[in-house]
């Protein structure tokens, strides 16, 4: 076993030893949450940052999911599925990084689909020819009037993507982080897509599913040995590849009005998203940002109540840049300075009070109860919950990839955190922030067809090229 043991821990508060191995010839990194969970799980992720929006990190995930050459045939998993040997399956594209898991209770076929898994990941067919690519892709086609057009199954699940919520995240993070890999779509921009091909998808692949550029996950009550054999099967054919990730550097940003689609009302929306430099208590922050936006808060009074505002929705994101995000929803353009103000001032006068001390305990209390549950309960995804913990570890390059599966340590973190502590975090990460975007959102008729016709535009000047035989 070509594996070396670089980390064991008890991990009690989920009744769990972790154990993190590293690869001796390639360093791809392996992590094992081992239980006595029957429903076991594997998951291999990839670093797969983006130069462009052409979907190509989405379009090589379905097209490895299109067979390999040990298993050319598409419908493999979906037979296994069918069949009940499968729990789940699926994968996943990310701004940064692409993932392929499943899960069985059968423990006796477990090493059998994770073979199916690693030959699909490190031999897809896109080597044998162009078909998948055309397939699960883009490609020019003809429909039944006998007109040229746009096709492939990511090209239409991505024309279908136009919505309020998709355009409002992918222009967050292109305007907060402009010279970042963040600000790329992931799933793929329809007007970009038809730049990419079968070769690029193959230089791409050929960068990023490499073993030195992956790290496993295995959950539940598996046989190590074994698993880690199958592994070093295929790791063991590669070289130690250095590979160099580069996401990119924070830039001063300004502010932009965009244009949504129009839903009941002629409202707008605004959308306030802040760049914060470090989280002193990271997994405590959507909690805060709770106590600063719900029913019985200021906030909610002074904009929800005066029906200024609709709604003010918040996410606090951990990543490589972290960011702090409100929206609020449906509010008249002559108000915008207006709601803006009142936030501003509400937040210093609720720094300045400090935290409800009843209304914090209460809010502890409720984050222990449900980090206890999550403990102690067993249920079908238990497994891929956990993964996203250590995931979030592991992407971030943190050492201690088990620390926040100790959910008491966790826990007497986030009850250390005082009023000090809160009002620092106001002034300093929103109030006196100049590292942010201001998004207008405006309602707007008809933005599917303003696509539509850019891509006839482009179908035209394709087909004006062309010698139909």
């Amino acid at each position: 076993m070509n594996f070396k043991l670089i980390k064991k821990e008890e991990l009690k508060d989920i009744q769990s030893v972790g154990y993190v191995y590293q690869h001796e010839k390639t360093k791809a990194k392996v992590i094992i949450i081992k239980n006595e969970d029957k429903n076991l799980i594997f998951e291999i992720n990839f670093f797969t940052l983006l130069n462009d929006s052409t979907g190509i990190a989405h379009v090589l995930e379905h097209s490895i999911f299109s067979g390999s050459k040990k298993y050319p045939s598409k419908t493999i998993l979906t037979d296994l599925k069918t069949t009940g040997i499968l729990s789940l399956l699926n994968a996943s594209t990310y701004k940064n990084f692409t993932n392929f898991y499943f899960s069985t209770y059968y423990s006796s076929k477990f090493i059998e689909v994770m073979d199916i898994y690693l030959d699909m990941v490190f031999n897809p067919l896109i080597y044998k020819n162009d078909l998948t690519f055309k397939q699960e892709g883009i490609r020019l086609d003809f429909d039944k009037d006998d007109k040229l057009i746009f096709n492939g199954i990511v090209f239409n699940e991505m024309k279908g993507t136009l919505n309020k919520g998709r355009i409002i995240y992918n222009e967050i993070y292109k305007n907060l982080y402009p010279n970042t890999v963040y600000k790329h779509d992931s799933g793929g921009d329809i007007e970009e897509m038809f730049n990419l091909d079968n070769e690029l998808l193959k230089e791409f692949h050929q960068k990023n599913y490499h073993p030195s550029n992956s790290f496993t996950y295995l959950y539940g009550d598996i046989n190590i040995d074994e698993s880690l054999n199958k592994l070093d099967e295929y790791f063991n054919k590669y070289e130690y590849k250095k590979i160099e990730r580069d996401y990119g550097k924070f830039e001063k940003i300004k502010n932009k009005t965009i244009k949504v689609p129009k839903e009941k009302e002629n409202k707008l929306d605004l959308v306030l998203a802040l760049n914060i430099k470090e989280l002193k208590v990271e997994t405590i922050l959507n909690h805060f940002l709770s106590y600063l936006t719900d029913k019985t808060s200021l906030l909610h009074k002074r904009l929800i109540d005066t029906s200024l505002v609709n709604n003010i929705d918040f996410a606090g994101l951990e990543d490589k840049f972290n960011s702090i995000i409100f929206m609020f929803s449906g509010i008249e353009e002559k108000n915008i300075d207006k709601v803006l103000d009142i936030f501003k001032e509400t937040l210093k006068e609720v720094s300045k009070k400090g935290l409800d001390k009843d209304k914090l305990d209460a809010y502890i209390k409720r984050i222990s109860f449900n980090d206890k549950k999550e403990a102690l309960v067993v249920y079908p995804d238990k497994g891929l919950m956990l993964a996203k913990t250590v995931l979030s570890r592991v992407l971030l390059d943190k050492d201690d990839i088990f620390k926040y599966l100790r959910y008491e340590e966790d826990l007497k973190n986030k009850r250390s955190f005082t009023n000090k502590d809160f009002s620092e975090f106001i002034e300093n990460s929103i109030l006196n922030n100049e590292d942010y975007i201001v998004l207008k959102c405006v309602p707007t008729e008809d933005l599917s067809r303003v696509s539509e016709e850019k891509l006839k535009e482009k179908l035209k000047l394709i087909e004006s090229s062309l010698t139909r035989t």
